[in-house]
């Protein structure tokens, strides 16, 4: 499946356990659990989930056209994947290693894009 057509279906059809059968990045956000101070809410996906209810409830996320919508959106949805590759444990917290934002992009990128 190229590029656009990932893009396509994602926009498409927004179901979260859907898209986490379909794509490990997605469902990876599963089993990486953050820190209670932060996020306190639970791991990645619940926190990323949340993200998501937040902005499809904000008057200002309502007045966009579809495209911007949808650029946001996924943007929305991507921005902590790659914490399954770049969060480490040490005792009772976690901590992001200094490189995460570069590999986080970088890795995100291949993932989305090029299904590795």
């Amino acid at each position: 499946m190229n590029f656009k057509m990932k893009v396509m279906e994602i926009i498409q059809n927004k179901n979260w356990s859907e898209l986490a059968t379909k794509y490990d990045w997605l469902a990876d956000m599963h089993n990486v659990p953050q820190d209670n101070i932060h996020h306190a809410e639970g791991d990645v996906a619940i926190h990323t989930q949340m993200v998501l209810h937040e902005l499809i409830n904000l008057k200002e996320y309502q007045d966009l056209d579809v495209i911007a919508k949808e650029i946001i959106w996924t943007a929305a949805l991507l921005h902590d994947v790659e914490k399954r590759s770049t969060t480490i444990m040490e005792e009772k917290w976690q901590y992001i290693v200094t490189e995460s934002c570069k590999k986080r992009c970088i890795n995100s990128k291949a993932n989305f894009v090029y299904g590795v």
